[in-house]
C-alpha cells in the first residue's frame, strides 16, 4: 500500500505526466498577467567563473567539501563528483542491494559518508565512497516524501500519518529508527499532502528547519523539535493554489494524483549561513520578460525572521534552466540538465 501511495505522490508514470500536461495547458498561467509584486534587483550581482557541459544527466547538488561537490543523477546507484574548478570529474558506484527498489530518494554526502534516504522503503541507507558495502537503518514509520539529515543523530522527514491521509513532520533517531517527536504543521487539506508539497531544508548556522512550499507563497521556520518559530511569506501574491485528488487505475493498480493543475511557484531552494535562497517561477511587475526567460531569478530571505532581502539572476546555459543550486557565502554552484556553472555573488 505504501509503495502505491508514494508512486502516486511522485507522479512518475508517463500516463500521469501526460494528464498533467493536459491540465497545465488548460490552466491560466500566472505569468500571462501581472503578478502584483516587485523585486529589489541589484545589477551586476552574479559573475560567471566556469561553465561546462557533460553527458551525465544531472538531478541536484547533494554535498560539498573544501575542494569538490557532489551531484545526484536519476539512478540512485551512481554519484557524480567534480572539483570546484570544474576540471576533474568522477562517477562513484553505490553498492545497493538487488532487493532495494528505490522509487523516490534523497542523497546527502558528508564525505566520505554517503546517506540515501529512501522514501518508499522508509529507511536510511549509508556507505562510504568506494565501499562495497551498504548498511541500512529502517525507520519505524510509514513511507515519507521529504527528508533532511540534520546531524549524525537525527533526520527530519515529512511523511504519512498512520491513516495515510495526511503528511506530518517527524524527527527520527538515526540509530534506532524510532520517531522522537512529530508535528502536524499543515492541517485539514485532505489531499495526502499534495497541495502542500515543498522543500525541506536545514540551516546549520541557526539550527533551524525551513519548509518552502512549491505551490503557495508560504514557508515555515521550525526548531529541531518541530515547533513553529514563524510562518513566512515569499514576496509573490499566490496565497492559495488549491487542488483535489483522484484515484487513477494503471495496469490494475490504483494511484493517487492531482485532479486539477498545480502551478509551481517555487522550484528549488538552498539555505546557507542564515540566508534562504528560493528560485521563483513568477515574474515581478518590475522585470523584463526577455530577461526573466533567459535567467533563473533567486529571491533571498533572512532565516532569522523570514524578511525579504534582495533578488539576483543566474543565467541559463544553452537554453537549459537551473535545476539545483548550492551557495557558500559568495560562491554559487548551479546545476542544469547537462551543464554545471560556478559563479561569484557580489555582496
Amino acid at each position: 500500500m505504501y509503495r502505491k501511495v508514494i508512486i502516486g505522490v511522485s507522479s512518475i508514470t508517463a500516463i500521469v505526466l501526460a494528464i498533467l500536461f493536459v491540465l497545465l495547458n488548460s490552466a491560466t498561467m500566472p505569468n500571462e498577467r501581472k503578478n502584483g509584486f516587485q523585486r529589489t534587483l541589484l545589477g551586476d550581482t552574479v559573475h560567471t567563473l566556469q561553465q561546462i557541459g557533460t553527458k551525465v544527466p544531472f538531478d541536484k547538488i547533494c554535498g560539498l567539501t573544501s575542494d569538490h561537490f557532489f551531484v545526484t543523477v536519476p539512478n540512485p546507484e551512481w554519484l557524480f563528483m567534480v572539483d570546484q574548478g570544474l576540471k576533474k570529474q568522477r562517477l562513484f558506484h553505490l553498492p545497493l542491494k538487488v532487493d532495494e527498489e528505490i522509487i523516490s530518494h534523497n542523497i546527502f554526502v558528508d564525505s566520505p559518508w554517503v546517506y540515501i534516504l529512501a522514501n518508499n522503503l522508509s529507511a536510511m541507507l549509508y556507505t562510504k565512497l568506494e565501499s562495497k558495502k551498504m548498511d541500512t537503518i529502517k525507520f519505524l514509520t510509514p513511507a515519507y516524501t521529504r527528508s533532511v539529515r540534520i546531524s549524525p543523530n537525527y533526520t527530519i522527514i515529512r511523511g504519512f500519518d498512520t491513516a495515510m491521509k495526511e503528511q506530518i513532520f517527524k524527527k527520527i533517531d538515526n540509530t534506532t529508527g524510532k520517531v522522537v517527536t512529530e508535528a502536524s504543521i499543515i492541517r485539514g487539506l485532505n489531499d495526502v499532502g499534495l497541495g502542500s508539497d515543498g522543500m525541506l531544508k536545514y540551516d546549520e548556522l541557526t539550527h533551524r528547519l525551513l519548509y518552502i512550499q512549491y505551490y503557495q507563497n508560504t514557508f515555515y521556520c521550525l526548531d529541531t523539535n518541530l515547533a513553529i518559530i514563524y510562518k513566512g511569506k515569499t514576496i509573490d501574491t499566490v496565497k492559495t493554489n488549491s487542488i483535489s485528488v483522484r484515484n487513477l487505475e494503471i495496469g490494475g493498480d490504483d494511484y493517487l494524483m492531482p485532479a486539477n493543475a498545480r502551478v509551481e511557484i517555487n522550484s528549488d531552494s538552498y539555505v546557507d549561513n542564515g540566508n534562504l535562497y528560493v528560485i521563483s517561477k513568477l515574474i515581478a511587475d518590475n522585470e523584463e520578460m526577455s530577461t526573466f526567460r533567459e535567467n533563473a531569478v533567486v529571491d533571498m530571505y533572512r532565516v532569522a525572521d523570514g524578511k525579504y532581502v534582495r533578488s539576483f539572476y543566474i543565467p541559463y546555459i544553452k537554453g537549459e534552466k537551473v535545476k539545483s543550486i548550492l551557495i557558500k557565502k559568495n560562491f554559487l554552484i548551479a546545476i542544469y540538465d547537462t551543464h554545471i556553472g560556478t559563479y561569484r555573488i557580489k555582496t
